[in-house]
Parts: structure tokens; C-alpha cells; sequence
């Protein structure tokens, strides 16, 4: 099970248009609802989370933006740099997940956009970038397949409203249906890590 957890977090923020459209409900505990949805190209489930964060919009929105500290939270995480800032809310960087023996780690060049929707909602899409700043390693298995969307929205300065939605493909020889019954378990505990890490700073 274990390693069926490891799977979730790049299966680690998705679909810019954050829809209720032929979602369904998981589960709804302690004021999280788990979403999941067929995908109309991928035997791949996509995944939305709907949670509240103890934080001002700007807090998060500068939370997600510190590439360095995605080790902090970001569940399995193992490496994560900056390749190249094109804007304030327009980056590009590596990041390296540790799955457990015998799956061999996977990392990926991801590139992300963020932008004011309204004065109090902020999006951020992240999807796989074209850059060819980090060649593909030997040792490793190269994500080309994600897309991540956090969606924010201020409730009070010291609240936010966040939408998380998720579709990855780990690629490999890891079979769909095994991506599928992990997909929750990664996300899950990235979001109980960014709790921890945002309450402490």
C-alpha cells in the first residue's frame, strides 16, 4: 500500500477550468471534499480536493511560488529548483519524487502560470514545460504527461477557499487502475504538510 501512496503525488496543485461537471463525491471529513472524475483521453482518474487554508491569499500565493521549499511539503519530494523566473507568476522548475523500491523515482520540468481571475480569486496552472534545461536522466522516469490547477479564493484576510485539481499520468509500466486506487493518498498529505508548514511561518 505504501507504494501505492508514493504514486498519488505526481498522479503532485489539473484543468484550468475548474468545473462541477460529472464530478463525483469520494469522501467529505474535517471540511475536505475529495472529487473525482473519468477523463475523456486517459484511463487516468482526475482528482479535485476542496478545502479551506488558515491563510491570507497572499500568503499562499507567495507559499507557491517558494520553489526551494516544495521539499518542506510537497509530498516525497527529493529536489526541487528554479530554472528560469519569466514573471512574478510565470516560472519554470525541476522537481524529483522518491518513489520506494521497486519503481524507479520519477521528475519532471514543470512550467507555471498564475494569474488574478478577480480581485479575490487567484489561479495557478502549472503544466509540463517544453524547456530542455534538465535533460532526461538515466536513473529516472520523466512525468510528460500533468497538469495541476490551485484555484484561491480570499474569505477573510486570514481564510482561503481552495480548489485543487489534479490529472497525471507517472508513465512507466505502472498500470491506470493502480494510479486510480493511489491518486488521493499524495495530494492528501501534501495538503496536511502545507498546513504544518504555513502555520509555522
Amino acid at each position: 500500500m505504501q507504494k501505492l501512496i508514493i504514486l498519488a503525488f505526481i498522479c503532485f496543485p489539473l484543468i484550468p477550468c475548474i468545473s462541477q461537471e460529472d464530478w463525483e463525491l469520494s469522501s467529505d471529513k474535517k471540511d475536505v471534499q475529495v472529487y473525482y472524475r473519468d477523463h475523456t483521453e486517459s484511463p487516468i482518474k482526475e482528482l479535485k480536493i476542496v478545502f479551506k487554508l488558515d491563510a491570507s491569499l497572499k500568503e499562499i500565493i507567495d507559499f507557491l511560488n517558494d520553489v526551494p521549499k516544495y521539499k518542506n511539503w510537497i509530498y516525497r519530494t527529493k529536489e526541487a529548483q528554479l530554472i528560469e523566473t519569466v514573471s512574478e507568476d510565470d516560472f519554470i522548475y525541476y522537481t524529483a519524487t522518491d518513489f520506494p523500491w521497486p519503481f524507479s523515482d520519477r521528475d519532471m520540468v514543470i512550467r507555471s502560470k498564475g494569474e488574478f481571475i478577480t480581485d479575490k480569486i487567484y489561479r495557478s496552472v502549472s503544466t509540463i514545460s517544453e524547456s530542455d534545461a534538465y535533460p532526461p536522466k538515466k536513473d529516472m522516469v520523466r512525468i510528460t504527461d500533468m497538469d495541476i490547477t490551485w484555484q484561491m479564493e480570499e474569505i477573510s484576510e486570514s481564510k482561503t477557499l481552495i480548489i485543487y485539481q489534479m490529472r497525471s499520468d507517472p508513465g512507466g509500466a505502472i498500470p491506470a487502475w493502480v494510479v486510480n486506487l493511489a491518486l488521493e493518498a499524495g495530494p492528501s498529505n501534501t495538503i496536511k504538510n502545507m498546513r504544518k508548514e504555513l502555520s509555522s511561518n
